[in-house]
């Protein structure tokens, strides 16, 4: 297959001094002929005839184009063989590719040049003596390489490793950032033991514990943001030790290629991206929008929220649970009041005014209602309405 001939289904050839594409040996000998080129059917032509198309050939040698390719330093006669040149050996030297581990070599790319940039991990070390991609189609395309007699073949991932930048390694991650992360409830005390241990082992390993790519950056989409986790195992998702955590920051989901893809409370390498984030790019996490700083507010908050905390065991959530299930669920059919588009309210209070749990004929009122949090978000079908009291 030749992409400079389109649904082409045979074997074709390319003239090295103008580039033009012949089908048959036949034309393509006279066609060399005609540039001075001589074929072994030519060589019975008389000494005078083959002096002048010598002749010619010098001059055109002579004349030749100097267009030389900066990456290999090969030069070409025509610009159409070097532009082919370029866009079927050098294509790859567009797409960015970036140095994760500099001790063991492992770089991290895009999968594909089309699409959604989806990166994957590829391991060059001359030190290590591994060259490696992630993919099994690249490591079935270079085994076959190798028995057809052609060793020394590389995927056109291994390929960019020639382009990469220095390694740059990000922001190291801060203990007292994941302290702030549970006091706001987004990680329980048993996952922040566990990002700081795998933490910990990635810095006794000399090995970058995150590292994100942000493909905005380089002109393509900004949705996604793609990080490369440190794992310290050797598994099909993780042949190099590390795998790969996406962010959709439209969606706000997380996804990680480990085994813990189907519960994600027990994928350890999230929390340890929402780390990063939460650290360094707050603003990719759509639930820390600032909104009217006030101290009152703030100390009344945390003040609610701890006495809120130890004081609810496993029969008070299912009690409540039941009756926002029973009174407060949205019915299957609403009535014409309920579905007229209203203004969101800036404030939203209980109406209740009694106790819906104590028993008797006469329950206890309920007492003043306190400010519970000043994050709330309301969803609609068409709108995202912040920063509302609740």
């Amino acid at each position: 297959m030749c992409a400079e001939v389109k649904d082409s289904i045979r074997s074709h050839w390319h003239c090295s001094q103008c580039g033009k594409i012949i089908l048959k040996r036949a034309n393509f000998d006279v066609h060399l002929n005609s540039h001075g080129c001589l074929t072994k059917k030519a060589e019975k032509t008389e000494p005078s005839e083959q002096k002048s198309k010598q002749q010619e050939q010098t001059i055109h040698e002579e004349t030749k184009s100097t267009l030389k390719c900066h990456t290999c330093h090969v030069s070409f006669a025509s610009e159409y063989n070097f532009r082919r040149h370029q866009n079927v050996i050098h294509a790859s030297v567009t797409e960015p590719i970036f140095c994760i581990d500099e001790e063991r070599g492992i770089f991290f790319t895009a999968k594909d040049k089309t699409g959604v940039r989806v990166p994957i991990h590829v391991m060059k070390s001359i030190k290590n003596q591994v060259i490696a991609c992630e993919t099994d189609n690249c490591k079935q395309y270079m085994d076959m390489t190798e028995r057809s007699g052609r060793p020394g073949r590389e995927c056109l991932h291994l390929c960019r490793v020639q382009t990469a930048a220095v390694h740059t390694p990000p922001a190291a991650l801060k203990e007292d950032c994941l302290q702030n992360m549970m006091d706001k409830g987004l990680i329980s005390s048993s996952r922040v033991n566990e990002c700081i241990k795998l933490n910990n082992h990635a810095c006794k390993a000399r090995s970058c514990c995150v590292y994100p790519v942000f493909y905005g950056d380089f002109g393509f989409s900004k949705r996604y943001v793609h990080f490369s986790v440190y794992t310290g195992e050797s598994d099909n998702w993780c042949r190099f030790g590390r795998t790969r955590v996406t962010f959709d920051t439209g969606t706000g989901q997380w996804s990680c290629r480990c085994k813990g893809t189907s519960n994600p409370s027990r994928c350890v390498h999230r929390y340890l991206c929402m780390w990063w984030t939460f650290q360094e790019r707050q603003d990719l996490l759509m639930y820390f929008d600032d909104t009217d700083s006030d101290m009152e507010v703030d100390e009344q908050y945390e003040t609610t929220s701890k006495e809120t905390k130890g004081h609810l065991d496993s029969t008070d959530i299912l009690s409540m649970t039941s009756y926002m299930r029973k009174h407060k669920m949205i019915p299957e059919e609403l009535s014409e009041d309920f579905c007229v588009v209203r203004e969101v309210p800036k404030k939203f209070e209980t109406l209740e005014t009694i106790c819906p749990y104590c028993p008797g004929p006469t329950p206890p009122e309920l007492s003043p209602p306190k400010l519970f949090t000043k994050e709330a978000v309301v969803y609609g079908l068409c709108s995202v309405t912040k920063g509302l009291y609740d």
